[in-house]
């Protein structure tokens, strides 16, 4: 062949190469949901398959648009006009043609204001063509947002609702035992009606895709999702419902630790004392060593006045940590929230004998003094602070002023 043909065969090959791109067009309309066009709309197009093309354009007085040279697969289109909803539309770019119809609605528009709609219609069925009754329809479309529309099929598994004329509508239909069946639909001016709308069983389902369906949830199965249930409310402070699901918890699993320490957390926010006692020393009975539930069942233990459980407790809680003045104070600290003077004074005797440079001991123990009326007491314990606290102290102010108030 000369060089001549050779050449000659090339360019005609490139030039059909670029006639046959220049023919992958899409061609559309936009329009409203009565069928009028809506010019002026501002287009965006482009390709998932080629990130370098975008192409942006309006729409003409009749609402057309063309967009030529498009590569072939998926893509977008973003319309968006003022006073109107923005959307974004997808689209798959055939060989040759591809044409769309896209819907847009202007601002505020309700489905009220359309006036009579076509109805959608349909019975749902098995596979074996049995009807289904009870199902749960979901009726909506995109293209009018807020339009949606629920209801349930009857006894023989029919259903009819309103629909949407024009429009590009989704029913989604659901029941438990049920596979989800979604069936989407283009619906015109007239009614709709659904034919061979079936689902399948789960079990069919799972038999025809091979997949292995969900297993039975055992009791601790159970108890573990009542307890992820009592988190929310508790964060929420609604402490009775934590309480109430994290029981119902320990009811199916007595095993579940985490649903006992909900218990005792949540009857703490209710200051339910004897519970906080009790589900701690549930608690304790598998975990004699947590620290944290010890001090939940000593506090517990002096709300409700039990003597023997306190020094029960105390004495534990001194094996799993040394007896310092710090340790020692914070007992101290616990009897004074629980309303318990004399048992906080005795802690604090201790802890001043432990260190007797420790400030906040005299400063708690003048306080109780001066509940007592015995305010000599009270500034001797008060002088012995500023003598041991340091010149900083956010309590030096506070204390030098109640040793005047008292010495008046």
């Amino acid at each position: 062949m000369s060089k001549k043909w050779s050449l000659l065969i090339l360019i005609v090959a490139s030039l059909s190469g670029l006639a046959f791109q220049g023919a992958n067009s899409l061609r559309g309309r936009v329009l409203d949901l009565q069928d009028k066009p809506v010019s002026g709309v501002k287009l965006v197009v482009t390709s998932t398959q080629d990130a370098s093309f975008s192409e942006t354009l309006e729409t003409k007085d009749n609402g057309s648009f063309v967009v030529p040279r498009v590569p072939m697969g998926p893509g977008t289109v973003t319309a968006e006009k003022t006073g109107h909803v923005s959307r974004t539309y997808e689209f798959t770019q055939e060989r040759g043609s591809t044409r769309v119809i896209y819907r847009m609605v202007a601002e505020g528009l309700t489905y009220e204001s359309l006036g009579p709609q076509p109805d959608i219609s349909g019975v749902v069925e098995d596979t074996k063509g049995v009807p289904i009754p009870n199902v749960k329809i979901r009726v909506y479309s995109q293209d009018l947002p807020g339009f949606q529309k629920e209801l349930e099929t009857d006894g023989a598994g029919a259903f009819e609702t309103p629909g949407l004329q024009n429009a590009e509508i989704t029913v989604h239909a659901k029941k438990e035992g049920y596979r989800d069946q979604l069936y989407r639909f283009t619906q015109g001016k007239r009614g709709y009606k659904l034919r061979n709308y079936r689902m399948q069983t789960m079990e069919e389902y799972y038999a025809e895709s091979g997949k292995e369906g969900p297993k039975e949830k055992t009791p601790e199965d159970m108890a573990i999702d009542l307890y992820n249930k009592a988190v929310e409310p508790y964060k929420n402070n609604d402490f009775a419902l934590a309480e109430k699901l994290a029981k119902q918890a320990i009811g199916l699993d007595p095993n579940q630790d985490a649903a006992v320490k909900m218990l005792i957390f949540s009857n703490y926010k209710q200051n339910d004392w004897k519970d906080v006692l009790a589900f701690s020393e549930q608690f304790l009975e598998k975990h004699p060593e947590d620290e944290n539930i010890l001090n939940y069942a000593l506090e517990a233990a002096r709300r409700v006045k039990d003597n023997t459980k306190e020094t029960q407790l105390t004495q534990k809680l001194r094996k799993l940590k040394p007896e310092t003045a710090d340790t020692v104070f914070q007992d101290a600290v616990a009897a004074l929230n629980a309303d318990d003077d004399d048992g906080a004074k005795k802690h604090i005797a201790r802890a001043i004998e432990l260190d007797p440079n420790f400030p906040e001991p005299y400063y708690e123990l003048g306080k109780i003094y001066i509940r007592e009326g015995e305010f000599e007491k009270a500034v001797t314990n008060f002088k012995l602070f500023l003598k041991h606290a340091p010149k900083d102290h956010r309590l030096r102010e506070e204390v030098t002023d109640l040793i005047v108030t008292l010495s008046e």
